[in-house]
């Protein structure tokens, strides 16, 4: 039986096939899509709605006026760590079937 990682790895797969079989430029298109899940697998978790303002600021009311200088580190929880494996993995699958063709 297939799992929803086998069936991603194999949609995956055919689209890069795909995508070589038919576009005039398959690397510029494959590059594009190798930064947008670089760029997803590599950036920080995304600041809540409720911290940032329009204009893409923090409120100063939410900023901490002194933060302690020795505070420990936030330890990631098993999800966050699965999730960025997660991307991680995929990322490199993609490019790792994009090298091969």
């Amino acid at each position: 039986m297939l799992t929803t990682f086998d069936t991603r790895y194999g949609v995956a797969e055919e689209a890069i096939g795909a995508i070589y079989a038919l576009a005039k430029h398959p690397d510029v298109l494959c590059s594009n899509i190798i930064r947008r899940r670089a760029k997803q697998a590599f950036s920080g978790p995304a600041p809540s709605r409720s911290t940032v303002d329009e204009a893409g600021d923090t409120p100063m009311e939410d900023a901490p006026m002194d933060p302690e200088p020795h505070s420990p580190k936030p330890v990631p929880t098993p999800a966050k760590i699965t999730s960025h494996a997660s991307d991680l993995s995929q990322l490199l699958f993609i490019v790792g079937h994009v090298a091969s063709k």
